[in-house]
């Protein structure tokens, strides 16, 4: 027997405007979800690099702290050998290591691979006597360069710094 067709039964589905309208609300929420974990990733990176150059910063002075430390166990002047001469008596610049042999920054690395952190230790030494030394320690990353004030330098300028006063131990 054969069943007649009747114009009024309705077909159930998806209409093609139906399917392109979900196809686009899928979309878009996958572009925002995928928007949203790419900044949120852009921060996090941001906030590392800021730890980090943080953290090179107190470096620098504990690098400066334990050169004088171990100049007076060895029975050397306090502030022996911890800097390189800069313009005058008073004002020295160090680098990232005890070996450098100039007065320019150069980047911090580990194992000889360069990356984007730089490092300036600067020694200012209270007077003729160098009783006491005032120790800055500068470290910036990204592009540019240090900054001519400490008031120009913040995390936003991708710049950190360090700052202490070292007295001299023992006798001269």
């Amino acid at each position: 027997m054969l069943q007649k067709f009747s114009k009024n039964k309705n077909y159930s589905g998806f209409s093609f405007i139906e399917a392109i309208l979900a196809v686009f609300l899928i979309s878009t929420g996958m572009i925002v979800v995928m928007s949203l974990m790419s900044s949120s990733l852009k921060e996090s990176m941001g906030s590392r690099d800021q730890i980090v150059g943080v953290l090179l910063s107190q470096e620098g002075i504990e690098l400066v702290r334990n050169l004088r430390d171990n100049n007076w166990a060895n029975d050397r002047d306090t502030f022996d050998s911890i800097y390189f001469p800069a313009s005058d008596d008073m004002t020295c610049s160090i680098l990232s290591t005890p070996t450098a042999i100039n007065n320019s920054p150069t980047n911090y690395n580990i194992s000889g691979i360069p990356n984007k952190f730089q490092r300036k230790i600067q020694v200012d030494y209270d007077d003729i006597l160098k009783n006491t030394a005032e120790i800055t320690s500068v470290v910036i990353w990204g592009s540019g360069g240090f900054p001519a004030s400490l008031n120009n330098c913040s995390t936003a300028t991708k710049c950190a710094y360090t700052k202490t006063t070292l007295t001299r131990w023992g006798g001269m």
